[in-house]
């Protein structure tokens, strides 16, 4: 049986880091978020809440609680992929980590991917060469691929939402 494709509508060689945007940060390059009309813009809105980018691999130290998988701080993530669009985390939303810690990981799951339970997300070199396939172990939508730089190997795991944790957020000037 052949196996599913979970990217959607693009395909690995699209890949660009998303964007993330964390409330409280400070920054040059940020976002203003209306949650009620469900759209961020990137100039200055009065009387909206401000999100500034931070680096994606912070996302393990300064938005997901890398031991509960629990939301820190509010959080944009703006996919090029999709157009732009973005995910909004609220602090509180319990994720689904998939650890995908190995010598080498090749993603086949990408952030945006709608994925469900025993879904194909990446394949893991381990170190004795063996190449494993990594399946999701909840229905979901996968918001982060986490990396921790400071564990050698590196760290790595999907952090996956329900469908119902997460706020699909436009642009504005799209």
């Amino acid at each position: 049986m052949a196996e599913e494709r979970v990217w959607g509508p693009y395909t690995p060689q699209d890949y660009r880091f998303p964007e993330l945007y964390l409330e409280g940060a400070e920054g040059d390059k940020c976002v203003w978020l209306d949650e009620q009309s469900r759209k961020y813009w990137r100039k200055p809105v009065r009387g909206l809440r401000k999100l500034c980018l931070i680096p994606y691999e912070e996302a393990w130290r300064r938005v997901v609680d890398p031991e509960t998988g629990i939301v820190k701080s509010k959080a944009l993530v703006v996919i090029p992929w999709l157009g732009g669009k973005g995910m909004l985390l609220k602090p509180g939303t319990k994720l689904s980590l998939v650890d995908a810690t190995g010598v080498q990981v090749s993603y086949v799951g990408l952030e945006g991917s709608r994925v469900r339970e025993g879904s194909l997300i990446a394949y893991v070199l381990t170190g004795k060469g063996e190449t494993r396939s990594l399946r999701a172990g909840v229905e979901g939508v996968v918001v982060l691929i986490l990396v921790d730089l400071s564990e050698s190997p590196e760290r790595q795991a999907y952090a996956i939402a329900s469908e119902d944790d997460v706020v699909w957020i436009d642009s504005a000037e799209a």
